[in-house]
């Protein structure tokens, strides 16, 4: 823009009258013209959200339901169980068809909706409903000394977290699990243990859980 004239001059005062443009140079001819208008400033902050990554930000778990995943489905091996409460690091900037990369307490992929950004928020106790008709029990398969063993993954290699005993009310956590490993259907819980507990053989239905009521408990 070249300005021949004091109209041209006037003009730019005005300009710098009503904040709508800063001029940093001018000699005749308008070098840089920045906005620097409310709207302006509203929008570059708007653009520095949009660009803020997220990779290394601390997410907490809102429920039981999280896992983390070797890859971006559930059908994918079992990194780690993650409980109500636990806190992950995120290993990228975003989600991609629901799913994150975490990088800590394990590496995997979580899906998102079960995470909010709030780590510092003490989230109160949610405790499970063992009254509704759907409840499932321990039934009399399973030895009354022995008991039933509930692993930190639906494994049996892996670490051990308690038993449950004929008679006892769970609380399953999600759906059920089928290892192609043992060829079982494994179960969630978080009552009265945590862990995996394995369920049976879902071909010939013979489950280590019964409904309460058909037990009479």
């Amino acid at each position: 823009m070249l300005i021949n004239s004091g109209k041209g001059i006037d003009m730019i005062k005005n300009w710098l009258n009503i904040g709508a443009v800063s001029i940093l140079s001018v000699s005749g001819i308008v070098q840089h013209v920045s906005l620097t208008s409310p709207v302006a400033h509203a929008a570059s902050f708007e653009v520095a959200q949009l660009e803020r990554d997220m990779t290394g930000e601390c997410r907490q778990v809102h429920n039981d339901l999280a896992m983390i995943h070797q890859s971006r489905t559930e059908s994918s091996g079992i990194v780690m169980d993650l409980s109500r409460g636990d806190k992950v690091i995120l290993g990228e900037d975003g989600d991609l068809s629901g799913w994150i990369a975490v990088r800590l307490p394990g590496e995997g992929f979580v899906q998102a909706r079960y995470l909010i950004s709030d780590c510092e928020r003490e989230l109160p106790d949610v405790r499970p409903n063992l009254t509704a008709p759907d409840t499932l029990c321990i039934n009399y398969r399973v030895s009354s000394t022995v008991g039933l063993n509930a692993y930190e993954l639906p494994n049996p290699s892996t670490d051990e977290r308690g038993r449950v005993y004929p008679g006892e009310r769970i609380a399953v956590v999600g759906s059920p699990y089928f290892s192609e490993d043992t060829q079982t259907e494994w179960l969630r819980i978080n009552h009265p243990e945590k862990g995996w507990i394995e369920n049976g053989d879902p071909d010939t239905r013979i489950f280590n859980t019964t409904l309460c009521s058909e037990l009479g408990i």
